[in-house]
């Protein structure tokens, strides 16, 4: 029997291995909160790692039609996880498996190992504890990340900019684990021929009957062919307006200054900063129309001018 008084995220894990004939035989797991009076079906098999089987017409299935349950064969050890959060506060519960056979024929059978009901104890939010790339083919860039927790995470949204100002979705991911403390791996491949490359993950949280919802951005990283890091790849918008875009071929962890001059070569702005990232912005720009002159210089590393505009000239 445990105890699930206290809020939070519960977790129920167990390893198994088994062999049955047909979807005549399999078991499933219940639970119950009254010491075993009443029993009721913990999940179904549209949960992440959980039931591989939903009866919809089998009259003589291991289980009636419309109940879900594990068949089939598992011949190596799997551990399969459930989140049972949906039990806080209640201080008794119990579970206990139900194996069914129609015994029409012999099969490995079902063994169970390392049953646990753990609480997570951490702040509940989805994590993305990797986060990479690189070219994995001429053409064909392979994207890896990993979570170390998912809390209601519905799903990855991974977008592309060749400029590194202004990125595009390319795909859509749905997570593997939603509610667990297990970390998940996911990749994708993306057909692309660039020389610099910037990724970045949106991660999409939601679950309305909690009232849940968050979504947060990766770091954005970079995958290149034949170019330095710490280079300036692109300065935009140009023509501008009250703000200049600049980004770079790796993160830049070092300072950077941005001197803005006018035609005559007047100082108009100048910015020294340390981004922590492939991408810095002068904002803010109230300018007179007319040509300027850009000059950017990463660290102790000469400096490069770029010629710009003023939207409308």
């Amino acid at each position: 029997m445990f105890d699930f008084s206290q809020s939070g995220l519960y977790e129920l894990k167990f390893w198994t291995k088994y062999a049955v004939e047909n979807r005549n035989d399999g078991f499933q797991i219940e639970y119950s909160l009254d010491g075993g009076d009443s029993w009721q079906q913990l999940g179904t098999s549209s949960d992440p790692h959980w039931y591989n089987y939903h009866n919809t017409n089998l009259a003589d299935g291991a289980f009636p039609q419309g109940k879900d349950y594990f068949t089939n064969a598992q011949l190596g050890w799997a551990q399969f996880v459930k989140d049972v959060s949906f039990l806080s506060g209640e201080s008794t519960v119990s579970f206990r498996y139900i194996f069914k056979s129609d015994a029409s024929e012999q099969a490995q059978g079902l063994v169970i190992d390392d049953f646990e009901v753990s609480k997570y104890e951490g702040e509940l939010k989805t994590t993305v504890t990797a986060f990479a790339a690189d070219y994995t083919g001429s053409q064909e860039v392979t994207i890896h990340w990993t979570t170390g927790i998912e809390y209601q995470c519905q799903k990855f949204i991974l977008e592309r900019s060749y400029t590194g100002i202004g990125f595009t979705q390319i795909a859509e991911v749905n997570a593997k684990g939603i509610v667990t403390t297990i970390p998940q791996n996911y990749s994708y491949v993306d057909q692309s021929l660039r020389n610099v490359i910037y990724y970045r993950l949106k991660v999409i949280n939601d679950n309305p009957d909690i009232g849940y919802h968050l979504d947060f951005y990766t770091n954005v990283i970079v995958v290149r062919r034949d170019v330095d890091p710490d280079l300036v790849h692109n300065v935009l918008p140009n023509p501008f307006t009250d703000r200049i875009g600049i980004s770079f071929s790796s993160v830049i962890n070092q300072e950077v200054k941005a001197r803005l001059f006018d035609v005559s070569g007047k100082l108009v702005r100048e910015d020294v900063a340390v981004p922590h990232s492939v991408y810095y912005e002068m904002d803010r720009l109230r300018l007179l129309p007319g040509v300027y002159i850009l000059s950017v210089q990463i660290g102790e590393e000469k400096s490069t001018a770029y010629k710009l505009f003023t939207a409308g000239k």
